[in-house]
């Protein structure tokens, strides 16, 4: 991808380029086919390209160098989806806080905040453990702040949360229900994490209800059934599962 970008020598091409060898987490080519782009070339949809390319091969202080070098670009405009791949550089990094900056300063421009660029920041806190309660408060601001609603993956993030209290997981499961989100099997494989079945059968009644299961889901509730010393339910279950066509839906 990296020498047919070259060859090409188009914008468009170094850009496909980027991408191609971000998926590969190639971030030495991802680094060589920046370094060999010129200038005329590196215009917004190739800034947000390495951007995104340098946040998914790890590099997160480079994607948000890359991110500063393009405020300083003539001619190049800083849009909406270069913030989504910042906030997302921030959350790769960690930095919760400074992914939510990023949001804010997104606001202060006057760019228009999406799903995605909220979805991202939740992220970035559900996943530390000292920020969850931020997670919960940038979904409050999406709903009532800027009319945004949230989807199945703000929900899967947020119940996902390390440390999210049963309390606030079960508030979370009733607003899907509310908002009569689809739920998918990150969603049951976070609920069997929080603890959200009341019984172990109420548990297993909701994984053998699950269309696609898999190997990440059915852990999780074996996890769920070990937690109430429910052995000969975990048991049974795999017996089941081994013994049943159901396997070759498990990944």
């Amino acid at each position: 991808a990296m020498e047919v970008a070259i060859r090409l020598g188009t914008a468009k091409s170094f850009s496909v380029g980027l991408e191609a060898c971000a998926q590969s987490r190639k971030w030495p080519k991802v680094r060589s086919l920046w370094e060999r782009m010129g200038k005329e070339h590196k215009d917004t949809f190739a800034y947000t390209a390495m951007i995104s390319a340098a946040a998914r091969c790890g590099r997160w202080e480079k994607a948000i160098a890359v991110f500063e070098e393009m405020y300083q670009a003539e001619d190049v405009k800083v849009d909406e989806v270069a913030y989504n791949a910042a906030i997302f550089a921030f959350g790769v990094g960690k930095q919760p806080l400074r992914a939510l900056e990023m949001l804010i300063r997104m606001q202060q421009r006057s760019l228009k905040m999406d799903r995605t660029s909220f979805n991202t920041v939740i992220s970035a806190c559900a996943r530390d453990t000292n920020y969850w309660s931020l997670a919960l408060e940038c979904l409050d601001a999406m709903i009532n702040d800027v009319s945004i609603q949230p989807d199945i993956r703000t929900y899967n993030t947020l119940l996902s949360a390390p440390s999210i209290p049963k309390q606030e997981a079960l508030k979370l499961w009733n607003e899907i229900e509310m908002r009569g989100l689809e739920k998918d099997v990150f969603t049951y494989t976070a609920a069997f994490k929080a603890d959200i079945p009341q019984t172990g059968e109420d548990a297993i009644g909701i994984f053998r209800s699950i269309r696609h299961p898999d190997t990440i889901c059915l852990n999780a509730l074996l996890d769920y059934l070990a937690r109430r010393g429910l052995w000969e339910s975990s048991l049974s279950l795999i017996e089941e599962i081994s013994s049943s066509s159901h396997t070759t839906s498990i990944d």
